[in-house]
């Protein structure tokens, strides 16, 4: 997954048993040659990419925590700090609060949320674990009008949005915010 001065990251999938199978993330470092067990999760569809951001590192996955609860969108949080995993966020119903385009801005990791007709760049602190709304947008699935986000890009100092609008005579515009 990542490669750091003093260590590699990375994922191993065991074999499936009971139409289960597990992912465990290790730490391996390079000084002294050991594998640190950060987490499991089970039942992992697919991965979407990652981030680094504060000496952590955030995946998004399709997954489970334990093998009796429901497949959910997850973003996981492997902290080389002190060797451990939680989880930052679980998508719930028809929201989901994940992005193979997660982007690192100081502190903060950028992430798109999706909840029922409402979309919003978040940023997540790394420190307080607390979600900040940045923007929302509004999009009606049915009628065919609103603002959605299409793309972001971090910068140095700012945070680009492309938006597509569609208006009542189905005309599509795009800007940047």
């Amino acid at each position: 997954l990542v490669v750091r001065n003093d260590s590699i990251v990375y994922s191993c999938i065991a074999e499936s048993q009971k139409n289960v199978n597990s992912c465990d993330f290790y730490r391996y470092v390079i000084e002294t040659q050991e594998h640190i067990k950060l987490g499991t999760i089970y039942n992992c569809s697919y991965g979407l990419g990652h981030c680094f951001v504060n000496n952590k590192i955030y995946i998004p996955r399709l997954c489970q925590l334990t093998t009796s609860e429901e497949v959910s969108n997850w973003i996981l949080e492997l902290d080389l700090n002190t060797n451990t995993m939680s989880v930052v966020s679980k998508g719930k119903g028809h929201e989901t609060i994940y992005n193979y385009n997660m982007q690192g801005f100081g502190k903060y990791l950028i992430l798109l949320q999706t909840q029922d007709e409402l979309q919003r760049l978040v940023a997540y602190d790394t420190d307080t674990r607390e979600l900040i709304a940045l923007m929302t947008y509004e999009y009606n699935s049915i009628e065919g009008k609103g603002e959605q986000i299409r793309a972001f890009d971090v910068g140095q100092n700012s945070i680009s949005i492309l938006i597509k609008e569609i208006d009542d005579s189905a005309s599509e515009k795009y800007r940047i915010d």
